[in-house]
């Protein structure tokens, strides 16, 4: 399926801008094999990369790092299909040896790897990751062609709530953990966080997204907006993070040492919210570069 790409008006970076984003998302209808499978293996390696920024936490096994974003982005850019494709490529090499999985605790960057990482704490979200870019790349997919920061964020949400289910059961497993122990271990002290990284992969979606109008619109034109839903459905979940965050500061689930991070990185991810949608509301009100009017 041919894909529109033509510049039309605006300022020169936005043109530009466009062009790549067009020029992404085409590859979906239009790539060779072979370019398919460099995307697979480049978006596997990112996650590799991701890994290799881990910060160790004293209350649990399992470390911080930015594999989870990395998935978050893979699966959004990538689609249902090569999302999957690349978290799959990413354990089957890691299995293999490449030392590219997140390091243990007080080990260097780029010293673990082979089939003995999934049967450690960590084992259970290496699976999550591959079954998180499928659920989240087949739902942004049907919704390709009008999204929005909010949907986005929802279902990028969704997709670490499903690594916290897999990798939390895992780690219950391993250290004859009741559910409420699984949780405090495996997702509590990553849910800020990991609530930030979804937020930052949703606003990256949503600016390279193209947005032109066009008679035929296919998957790679996409109609991007910021609306009062947006804005009701993101206030919604910042009100049940710190609800949430509050009944457990206060029930004493929260260990006390556990509190001042877990209030500031909410409080961050919080202002990135805000912030994410302060620029995506500015973004959206480029003049349309099809020159043809929102809502015509």
């Amino acid at each position: 399926m041919a894909v529109n790409l033509a510049w039309g008006r605006g300022p020169a970076l936005v043109r530009a801008l466009e062009h790549v984003s067009r020029s992404v998302y085409a590859f979906r209808e239009e790539s060779s094999l072979a370019t398919r499978l460099l995307l697979v293996v480049s978006f596997a390696a990112f996650t590799g990369l991701s890994a290799q920024v881990s910060f160790p936490l004293p209350f649990t096994p399992v470390p911080v790092t930015g594999q989870v974003f990395a998935v978050l982005v893979s699966s959004s850019v990538l689609g249902r299909w090569l999302g999957p494709a690349s978290q799959a490529a990413y354990l089957a090499i890691g299995a293999a040896g490449v030392p590219w999985f997140a390091p243990t605790a007080g080990a260097g960057p780029f010293t673990s790897g082979g089939w003995p990482a999934f049967a450690g704490a960590s084992g259970g979200y290496l699976v999550g990751f591959l079954v998180a870019a499928f659920v989240v790349g087949r739902i942004l997919d049907r919704g390709l062609r009008s999204r929005s920061f909010g949907a986005n964020l929802l279902v990028l949400l969704l997709g670490v709530g499903v690594i916290y289910a897999i990798g939390s059961a895992q780690l219950a497993l391993l250290l004859d953990l009741g559910p409420r122990d699984a949780l405090l271990y495996g997702a509590v002290p990553f849910l800020p966080g990991d609530i930030l990284k979804a937020v930052l992969a949703a606003g990256l979606l949503g600016l390279a997204l193209p947005r032109e109008y066009g008679p035929s619109m296919s998957s790679s034109e996409v109609v991007v907006d910021l609306g009062r839903a947006d804005i009701v459905g993101v206030a919604g979940v910042l009100a049940v993070v710190w609800m949430i965050a509050g009944l457990m500061v206060l029930s004493g689930i929260v260990p006390a040492d556990l509190v001042a991070y877990y209030v500031l990185s909410a409080a961050v991810s919080s202002a990135a919210v805000v912030s994410a949608l302060g620029i995506r509301r500015a973004w959206g009100r480029r003049a349309p570069i099809s020159g043809k009017p929102r809502g015509a």
